[in-house]
């Protein structure tokens, strides 16, 4: 339905204001791509970013698991300076 309302108001637009409707159809278009291309960037560095979160809490998570191996072993004089 609403590529129907597109049409129908750009066809409205081009009869009132003639050919400068192009140069609004133009900017629009371009506008479209270039955030197309910026969403894609974005999209990205999220994936990268929650990669590196994953890595980070699963570093937390191994040193936590290996700190309570310790404590429950009683293995703490020994690294004690």
């Amino acid at each position: 339905m609403l590529p129907v309302k597109i049409i129908y108001c750009s066809y409205f637009l081009a009869q009132l204001l003639g050919l400068s409707f192009l140069a609004g159809i133009a900017v629009f278009a371009t506008g479209s791509v270039f955030s197309s291309q910026v969403m894609k960037k974005i999209q990205e560095a999220r994936k990268n970013e929650s990669k590196l979160g994953e890595e980070r809490i699963n570093i937390t998570n191994e040193s936590i698991s290996n700190m309570k191996t310790l404590k429950f072993y009683q293995l703490t004089d020994i690294f004690k300076s």
